[in-house]
């Protein structure tokens, strides 16, 4: 059975999604000021589900320093991970 044509509507879905991990790529860097982080977020079958921008700087910019492992510090604290 086919329905008769309705005016649209919109409908909203909720769909919970978990994050299993993350690729960073540093896009920008203004030196001694601050630097610009493009992260894909992926699923645990390594499926792309969304990506996000976020800018280090400040106390941020300077906790990086020589330490990458910092970004993904910064990264998890910023999607509230840990």
């Amino acid at each position: 059975m086919i329905s008769p044509n309705y005016q649209p509507i919109s409908l909203t879905k909720t769909v919970v999604t978990e994050i299993s991990f993350f690729t960073v790529e540093v896009v920008n860097v203004i030196l001694s000021t601050q630097a610009t982080l493009q992260v894909r977020l992926f699923d645990s079958k390594k499926r792309y589900l969304e990506q996000k921008s976020f800018i280090l700087k400040g106390e941020d910019y300077t906790k990086w320093g020589a330490d990458d492992s910092y970004i993904t510090t910064f990264v998890e604290q910023q999607l509230s991970l840990k």
